[in-house]
């Protein structure tokens, strides 16, 4: 059969995608703050290499148009969605406030795709023709760091910086619901980040009182790594007030310090054309 099929579980399915050490947790974190989002646990390289229907759905693209197929991938993620209930930090709807099983059942599903986890987004589409992307951008300079002190070289991330960007842009012009946000303006008002977030995603309460951060290793001025808060890995809950504690808003101007002059040259010449529609760059004058 074909034809749009009745959504079993996920009613509304969101796409987050984004760099590698581009801010995708936090922003992933801050969309399912919301009570009515929860996530499906793994990025979605990693749902496909669990999940035996998206692997098939890879190499045979075609069985996507059987309702049977877009059903089955659908129960597979709804599956993963409902360990959200035994997962320490994200089993909370609100703080102190635990979820119930009908709740994360009802809940959209927000899925995380990183770097060129981007290129399944077709598969996704096809399961889920209303689907919601959220395309997270951060400036190449500071990215770039991150993959150099794991031995990148700054060429090669900016062929992957371009190589991401222009799928995302051509991601804005296929999708029925895209919207492009960046990293800096995240961590510059975070909450105000979120409102966006929700009245894009058509989810209400558009204004959440807290959201749910996870704490990470961030570089600071010195070189050194350290969390900003609380155990490594786990997730709180910060207000207006106190959410200045868990950001580091000046990593990003530390990290684009780190580049050296040949290292900023090589990220302009590759990726410009990412960086311009971006909007980090100007365009060059005729």
């Amino acid at each position: 059969m074909k034809g749009e099929f009745a959504v079993v579980c996920n009613a509304k399915v969101i796409l987050l995608c984004g760099f590698e050490h581009g801010g995708t947790s936090l922003v992933w974190n801050l969309i399912t703050s919301h009570p009515d989002i929860c996530s499906a646990g793994y990025e979605t390289g990693e749902l496909f290499q669990q999940s035996e229907i998206l692997r098939t759905c890879r190499y045979r693209p075609d069985l996507l148009a059987l309702d049977e197929t877009r059903q089955a991938i659908d129960r597979e993620l709804c599956g993963f969605k409902l360990r959200t209930l035994t997962h320490p930090d994200d089993k909370f709807r609100a703080p102190g406030l635990l979820y119930t099983p009908d709740e994360v059942a009802a809940a959209a599903l927000c899925l995380k795709s990183v770097n060129d986890d981007i290129f399944l987004t077709p598969i996704l589409q096809q399961a889920y023709p209303d689907l919601y992307i959220v395309a997270l951008a951060r400036d190449a300079h500071a990215l770039c760091d991150g993959y150099l002190r794991r031995g990148r070289r700054a060429v090669e991330v900016a062929r992957t910086y371009q190589r991401i960007g222009t799928a995302m842009e051509q991601l804005a012009h296929t999708a029925r619901h895209f919207t492009l946000i960046r990293f800096e303006d995240v961590l510059a008002d975070p909450f105000a980040a979120a409102a966006r977030l929700f009245d894009f995603l058509d989810v209400q309460p558009a204004r959440l009182d807290k959201l749910r951060i996870k704490s990470k290793k961030v570089i600071g001025a010195g070189g050194e790594h350290a969390t900003q808060f609380g155990d490594e890995h786990r997730k709180y809950w910060f207000d207006r007030t106190t959410v200045t504690q868990a950001l580091a808003t000046d990593v990003n101007a530390i990290q684009a310090a780190r580049l050296l002059p040949y290292e900023a040259a090589e990220i302009d010449r590759v990726a410009g054309d990412a960086l311009r529609y971006f909007g980090y760059a100007q365009e060059s004058p005729s």
